[in-house]
């Protein structure tokens, strides 16, 4: 079936120009993409002059907090060396290799939450001289409302030392559940507790005496499973008094029917037909624990009906039903293998199957058109098999709702959307409703 000609303003192409090579070509010239953290509820700020149709979150895609991180690097740049993450690597494992802060590191790469970084992503470092005072260190905690005059103090240093010593440009800027190398004493005062904090739009719990990963769970309606996953925790008997656990699945309620799932991340998918792939990666982000995008295209199963596996090829143009991409039901047990459910559910017009997965706390991966574009479905059979082809498809990301629209992360190019109800029914329909709910698997 012949490519259907697409509008420049409504597809991916021009995004990926000079990247349809071969497969192993690509492989080597494209890195996975960074990871972003959705806005907080208030940097949603919809107004009456945006268009109707898929209204993107300029501007307010990165909290100012990740912003001035981001230039804070661009500005250190220069004298900089550069680490790409590895299978296993943490934040930590890196510093102490470089002899930094994980805050150092954190701050120079706009990183809100040091317990998650991506396999391929490149890290900015200003390394440390050996016998440095950043070498001989110990390392602290931020706390939540923690400021570095409140700890430069308890310390007996300035600011300006403590901020040098981190390899801080900006001494505003320090992130709760991050560290700071401080010198090798103990503080003159200590921090009052508190029992749960924010970092940008990412929900935070400080453990304090008593408290157990199981009553942690259940005061924020989530599982065990998916807190320990979450946090990277291997034995939920083994949390400690001060630790900063992320609250992954915990959906926000607000104004105007607003429900959403705060720190879903977005990221740009690699290949002009992986949204599929990027979008398990960003579901499985959310989780705290990412799969990467190329571990889903490397073990994606090809067949000609998209219900059995990914139709064409994923460096082929974008638009068509040739080249095409693949429906829910394969990716099912990729994600049972690195630990994660699917459900997959056909919605059929009724939304409320949708809300009540982001109300238990589950993205969504979704099928619609790209831009939810008008389109005109056609079928086709394969084996005795009947299935819908619908040129622009696109898999996205839902992450909350309002009265008025959908809220999306959208792969395609690395950006939050929201898309009125009426737009995103009739894309949806397309599909009949077709979704994934992306969830992890009970220990």
């Amino acid at each position: 079936m012949a490519s259907e000609t697409v509008r420049d303003d409504r597809n991916l192409v021009a995004l990926y120009a000079g990247r349809l090579g071969g497969r192993d070509a690509v492989m080597v010239e494209s890195a996975p993409r960074a990871l972003r953290v959705a806005p907080g509820v208030h940097q949603f700020g919809r107004r009456a002059a945006r268009t109707r149709r898929s209204r993107a979150h300029r501007g307010g895609a990165v909290s100012a907090l990740v912003a001035t991180a981001l230039l804070v690097g661009t500005q250190t740049a220069a004298a900089a060396q550069t680490h790409v993450v590895q299978p296993g690597d943490t934040l930590s494992g890196i510093a102490s290799e470089y002899q930094v802060s994980v805050q150092h590191i954190a701050s120079l790469n706009g990183i809100t939450n040091p317990n998650l970084i991506q396999v391929g992503s490149t890290l900015t470092i200003v390394p440390s001289a050996p016998g440095s005072p950043a070498a001989t260190a110990q390392e602290v905690t931020i706390g939540p409302g923690d400021t570095l005059a409140g700890i430069a103090a308890q310390y007996g240093m300035t600011v300006n030392s403590l901020a040098q010593l981190n390899g801080l440009t900006n001494p505003n800027l320090i992130i709760a559940g991050g560290q700071l190398a401080v010198p090798n004493l103990s503080p003159s005062s200590t921090q009052p507790a508190t029992t749960s904090g924010t970092t940008g739009s990412v929900p935070l719990h400080l453990v304090v005496a008593g408290e157990t990963l199981g009553q942690i769970a259940a005061q924020h309606g989530i599982t065990v499973a998916a807190l320990s996953q979450a946090n990277g925790i291997t034995d939920p008997n083994q949390i400690q008094v001060g630790q900063l656990l992320r609250i992954p699945g915990a959906a926000t309620i607000g104004n105007n029917g607003l429900v959403e799932l705060r720190g879903m991340p977005v990221q740009r998918q690699s290949l002009p037909l992986s949204c599929e792939a990027a979008a398990l990666s960003i579901a499985t982000a959310y989780w705290g624990n990412q799969v990467s995008e190329w571990v889903f295209i490397e073990n994606m199963p090809y067949n000609a009906n998209p219900h059995l596996g990914f139709r064409g090829s994923m460096t082929g143009a974008f638009g068509g039903t040739t080249d095409y991409g693949v429906y829910p039901e394969p990716l099912v047990p990729m994600l049972n293998q690195y630990g994660f459910n699917g459900d997959v559910f056909y919605a059929n017009g009724n939304a409320d199957l949708l809300k009540q997965q982001i109300k238990a706390g589950h993205p969504v991966i979704a099928w619609i058109t790209n831009m939810t574009s008008v389109q005109t479905r056609s079928y086709q059979w394969v084996n005795g098999q009947r299935f819908a082809l619908v040129p622009q498809e696109h898999a996205v990301v839902v992450y909350g709702y309002d009265a008025n629209g959908v809220y999306v992360a959208d792969p395609g190019d690395g950006s939050y959307r929201t898309f009125d109800w009426a737009d995103f029914m009739r894309s949806w329909g397309y599909f009949n409703g077709m979704s994934l709910a992306v969830y992890p698997q009970a220990n």
